[in-house]
Parts: C-alpha cells; structure tokens; sequence
C-alpha cells in the first residue's frame, strides 16, 4: 500500500484509519458492492476535533455504486454516507448529484 502520509505522527486527528478491499460484489439493482476491511486497530485514542465523528469503531465499509458509468461530463457523482444500525458497518452510497448540490 502507497501512503503518502508516512512518517504518522500519532495524532488521531491526522492519522487514517487503513481498510483494504475485501470484497467486489454485483447486487440488485445494477449495482456494484465493494467491501473494505480495517487492518487493524490504529492504537490512538479517539479524535474530539470539534465537529469530527469517530472512525474508531467502523470496522467495515461498504461502498454502494451504480454498475452503469455516468456518460454526462457536466455531471459528478456524490454520495450518502450512512451507518447501518447499530452496526460497527458503514455504508456509501454513489448517486447523481442534485441539481443544485455543492460538491465541497
């Protein structure tokens, strides 16, 4: 794996949180479901950046996308970032962006 973030600093706000892909599904509804597993525990303690949400209890994430390549060049694709449940699994899910969504 390339990183382009080495040497890590053992600061949990800067430091990522390493997953590899797992898996690459087809599914229903023309979709691709690719999975991706955490290496390992990054041994940090949690980073309380205002703001931030907690990476540290995700274990596995899930990335939803349409099996169909946009062909429109004016158009980017965006996405929805949800947990399932109460699960330690994290969902994306790829969509067309809204007309007036900002991309930031």
């Amino acid at each position: 794996m390339f990183n382009s973030r080495w040497p890590l600093l053992g600061d949990p706000c800067d430091d990522p949180h390493v997953f590899f892909l797992e898996t690459v599904e087809s599914s229903r509804g023309n979709l691709i479901v690719s999975t991706y597993a955490r290496s390992s525990p990054r041994g940090l303690p949690t980073c309380f950046f205002s703001g931030n949400y907690s990476a540290d209890q995700i274990s596995k994430v899930r990335v939803l996308s349409p099996a169909t390549k946009l062909i429109q060049i004016d158009r980017s694709e965006c996405c929805d970032v949800v947990q399932a449940g109460d699960s330690n699994i994290t969902e994306v899910k790829y969509r067309t962006c809204k007309v007036d969504e900002i991309i930031g």
